[in-house]
């Protein structure tokens, strides 16, 4: 069955507040594994099969074009336009740039992996992780944290220095093909800085009123680049209205 056509977002801005943009789920009807897998690789967002373990955070994508010209051999000049691309994601607040990893696959794809800190994939120190008021105590005999131990075994990678690690991949790809030079691609964590008014209806502070945000930029490869130098830095940005 074709897959349908989803309906286009909906974008609202504020003159108070930064731009937010809302995206309502489309529900498909009668749609097997093998196509939702299908749409999901068609979004960038997963590699060729869809699993819980894959990296599920806010993403948002943009694109902008810069004007270059060249002259010609007959006095005059001719003008092209190179892409660039913004990818901005939500990590968790803990985030490292040693623990972020962009990968060209290809020049079309870019794979984002985002690596587990190391006191996330102890099964034994889930166990600290429990919640007032609940009907649920998660001690070190209980048999969730068997099942966990499973599931980070499962999802380990061993390095070269025989250390395991976990990590959850995104696949983001691009319509033209991108310059895959490590001076070309821009990978920084911005530290910004939240006030009251920067929030929605029921969104809350974060701990000390700041977030992380990984930041992306590519760059479309085009003929006769010069080499860029990379910038992969953490900054403070404060957007107070």
């Amino acid at each position: 069955m074709p897959l349908k056509t989803p309906k286009k977002p909906k974008v609202t801005t504020s003159f108070t507040s930064p731009p937010a943009i809302i995206m309502k789920p489309v529900v498909e009807q009668n749609m097997s594994m093998s196509e939702l897998n299908e749409s999901a690789a068609r979004m960038g967002l997963t590699d060729i099969e869809m699993n819980v373990g894959g990296v599920s955070i806010p993403i948002l994508r943009g694109t902008w074009q810069k004007k270059i010209r060249k002259d010609d051999d007959e006095g005059g000049f001719v003008t092209s336009f190179k892409d660039f691309n913004l990818i901005r994601m939500l990590p968790h607040s803990a985030i490292h740039l040693k623990q972020c990893e962009p990968i060209w696959m290809n020049a079309h794809q870019l794979r984002m992996g985002i690596v587990w800190p190391k006191w996330f994939k102890s099964a034994k120190q889930q166990v600290a992780f429990q919640t007032a008021g609940s009907k649920h105590k998660f001690d070190e005999d209980h048999d969730v944290i068997d099942s966990l131990q499973h599931d980070i075994n499962r999802k380990q990678e061993a390095k070269k220095d025989k250390k395991t690690r976990v990590v959850d991949y995104a696949i983001f790809e691009f319509e033209f093909p991108q310059d895959t030079s490590k001076a070309a691609t821009e990978v920084t964590i911005l530290n910004v800085e939240l006030l009251p008014d920067d929030l929605d209806v029921g969104e809350e502070l974060p701990p000390g009123g700041k977030v992380k945000v990984l930041q992306i930029i590519t760059q479309q490869k085009m003929e006769g680049d010069e080499d860029n130098i990379l910038d992969v830095t953490q900054r403070n940005v404060k957007i107070g209205n």
